[in-house]
């Protein structure tokens, strides 16, 4: 009997996606479909925790052994959408070791495509890469019409539900969805400090417009990111949930030192905790990753005062603490900050910078108040009061240290505490058009490195603490 289930071909990882069946009281092979929500489509599923869908019952009816509409088990929208969609194939009845991308081309047609790369390659564009193939079998694969080869992975496009009832052909995964401005969020002519600016986004509506037509994604999603293929004079930054003024928030105080840890957040049972916006004006595509780090741990850091190493606005720290953590003779510094200066060794009093690396990692005091390691676990901060005053030999400087009990003097105990924190987060990626734009192929490309690679970088820079969408190792 043939399996439809995913075949690993070459290689063992140990990233795993967002949930797995037993998650549900699921099997692996078992097909599913959320009857009565805005995608009523059968997919099955696979013990990675991702899932195919069937594009049309003809396809459907190809695998009888499955049992038909009668064996297809009907789950609630947040469960199917724990699955992210794959569109990765190869025909195991031959045992074909090509691996094809589908394009859909239509609600109910596709184009099979030749993914022409080799596995390394595949695998440093997607670390999931094999374990989101599902095996079809003949009648299937000669089904769909063959089209040109694809030469990267992240040219595949996926079946993914656009939140107006049509499909986002052209998105990675179940966690990306697309918004086209219907009017009412991308505003042209609009007055700024900086005199009339184009394309100003009223991120509240995209948000609004998200949960209203998902409402139970407040529910699955803790983050929000908003990703848009246009410059903006909106600037990247995080909101949390209790900043937006959308009706149905529950949220306690914020910046209230205590409350800080128990934002409840926006509806439901509050696990949204807030949005990212992410206008494309950041350089390259892997500038995005340090960006989306940064602005995500805004959910926690820093909000105290008085500490001596947090600006003004109660977000970063200030330049003048070291922040720089070395291991193996690597340099890495915080995500939210800092500087590298120290004590010049050879002119007692006087401090010196050795420059910002371009690697990061949290300090064990941000992965603190993250969650993420217990206070036992935390390194003081040194920080340096410093004289304006510069020459050769560096800055006058008198050395202080803030560690973790200065931050529970502050602020009280974490809570809730390390062995209870949230560690996984769900994250779900909005793309923002204007009115009857068609996403380009550079785009695509882009919007699918960030979401397939985006996890892997954040479970580095938290020092393999947390995990985005279940990808990772906690250590």
């Amino acid at each position: 009997m043939l399996s439809l289930l995913v075949s690993m071909l070459f290689f063992d990882f140990n990233f795993v996606s967002a949930a797995r069946p037993r998650d549900f009281g699921l099997s692996d092979g078992d097909t599913i479909s959320a009857t009565g929500s805005e995608d009523p489509d059968i997919y099955i599923i696979n013990d990675s925790g991702y899932k195919r869908l069937f594009l049309n019952p003809a396809i459907f009816n190809f695998y009888g052994h499955l049992g038909g509409f009668a064996k297809v088990k009907t789950v609630s929208s947040n469960i199917r959408d724990a699955f992210p969609t794959s569109g990765l194939f190869r025909n195991c009845e031959t045992n074909d070791e090509r691996v094809y991308g589908v394009e859909s081309t239509g609600e109910d047609t596709g184009v099979l495509r030749w993914v022409n790369t080799t596995g390394t390659q595949a695998v440093i564009d997607d670390p999931n890469f094999f374990q989101k193939i599902f095996c079809i079998n003949n009648n299937e694969f000669n089904w769909y019409s063959k089209g040109s080869n694809y030469n990267s992975v992240n040219q595949i496009p996926s079946y993914s539900r656009n939140i107006t009832g049509g499909t986002a052909k052209k998105l990675t995964e179940s966690n990306v969805y697309t918004i086209e401005d219907d009017g009412t969020i991308i505003s042209s002519g609009v007055p700024s400090d900086r005199g009339i600016v184009d394309n100003f986004i009223n991120e509240a509506a995209v948000v609004n417009k998200f949960f209203k037509e998902y409402p139970t994604a407040s529910d699955f999603y803790d983050f929000v990111v908003i990703l848009t293929n246009f410059k903006s004079p909106n600037t990247g930054h995080f909101t949390h949930a209790k900043d937006l003024d959308l009706g149905i928030s529950d949220y306690q105080p914020a910046y209230d030192l205590q409350h800080i840890y128990q934002l409840t957040g926006y509806g439901g049972q509050g696990k949204f905790k807030g949005y990212a916006l992410i206008p494309d004006a950041y350089g390259t595509v892997d500038d995005n990753f340090y960006i989306l780090v940064h602005e995500l741990s805004h959910r926690w850091l820093f909000y105290f005062k008085n500490s001596g190493i947090i600006d003004a606005n109660l977000a970063h720290y200030k330049n003048n603490a070291n922040t720089i953590t070395n291991e193996a003779g690597i340099a890495y510094g915080d995500p939210n900050g800092g500087g590298s200066l120290a004590p010049n060794s050879s002119v007692p009093g006087y401090c010196l910078s050795s420059g910002s690396p371009n690697k990061y990692r949290f300090t064990s005091l941000s992965l603190y108040l993250m969650g993420l390691v217990p206070p036992e676990k935390t390194i003081p901060i040194k920080y340096y009061e410093t004289s304006d005053d510069w020459s050769d030999k560096g800055t006058p400087c008198t050395e202080k240290s803030f560690s973790v009990q200065n931050v529970i003097s502050l602020a009280g105990q974490r809570n809730p505490g390390y062995s209870s924190s949230q560690k996984d987060f769900s994250v779900a990626y909005i793309t923002l058009t204007h009115k009857g734009e068609k996403l380009s192929d550079a785009y695509v490309q882009k919007v699918n490195h960030i979401v397939n690679n985006f996890p892997t970088k954040w479970n580095e820079v938290t020092n393999y603490k947390s995990k985005i969408n279940g990808r990772g190792t906690i250590r």
